[in-house]
């Protein structure tokens, strides 16, 4: 089946190929997260989620000099070489700034048809004022992380703790809005808890398996029923395979 109109990944997911192997990640089905339910502020029921509204197309894993933000707009970033070449996309960012040494960027890139931000939608009801808005506080209060971890032992459970997490309100993060492209860079090393996990994680990261939800928080009920808008699964990964940039 054909991608619906802005929504092909194009060469953006293939040029240059994923540095992070695709054999380490992939797309989790979106109905094993559970959201806040239609009803949830009167029966704080939560549901499985509706597919994801935004597609994986690629994840790099770089080795940096430091803390590196807004790396989509790097000359060697994907996303700088796919609009250099005249492709017509949106994409949006997740950038995991690792501290090091050595430090480390874990970049999702996810596909998406951006007029799913402007439909009449719970969804575009927040996705609006946060990706096409300026208020850094608003976005902190509403990007939420859902992690779950699928397989990994007992320590690794007690770390991560499946429970979602509005990331803004306990690190850094800092944000990026471009016509082709919105990045979301997460500071690890601004908060000494979040630089233990992801440590720990990273101590792991062969023997794991972890999957990562992203969701825009609703709080009123023309917000709700929340739905992912993009996910992924980390498998097995071998941070010694990061490039550097």
């Amino acid at each position: 089946a054909t991608a619906a109109a802005g929504e092909s990944e194009g060469s953006l997911a293939t040029i240059p190929p994923p540095i992070l192997s695709p054999s380490m990640w992939s797309t989790p089905d979106a109905s094993t997260f559970k959201v806040r339910g239609g009803s949830y502020n009167q029966d704080k029921v939560k549901v499985s989620s509706a597919p994801n509204l935004f597609k994986l197309a690629a994840i790099d894993l770089f080795e940096v000099p430091d803390a590196t933000r807004n790396i989509a707009s790097h000359p060697n970033n994907r996303v700088y070489l796919a609009n250099q070449r005249g492709e017509k996309f949106w994409a949006f960012v997740f950038n995991i700034m690792v501290p090091g040494p050595p430090f480390l960027s874990f970049v999702a890139y996810f596909i998406a048809d951006k007029s799913k931000i402007y439909e009449e939608t719970p969804f575009g009801k927040i996705a609006r004022p946060f990706f096409d808005g300026n208020d850094d506080e608003f976005r902190n209060n509403r990007f939420k992380l859902i992690p779950k971890v699928v397989d990994g032992n007992m320590i690794i459970k007690m770390a991560v703790k499946d429970t979602p997490t509005l990331l803004g309100n306990k690190l850094k993060q800092y944000y990026h809005k471009e016509e082709h492209y919105f990045e979301l860079d997460v500071d690890v090393g601004s908060s000494s808890v979040a630089r233990n996990v992801v440590g720990l994680a990273m101590g792991y990261s062969k023997n794991i398996v972890v999957d990562m939800g992203l969701c825009l928080q609703g709080n009123d009920e023309s917000e709700l029923p929340e739905i992912l808008f993009g996910a992924c699964t980390c498998i097995h990964v071998d941070a010694s395979t990061a490039k550097k940039l």
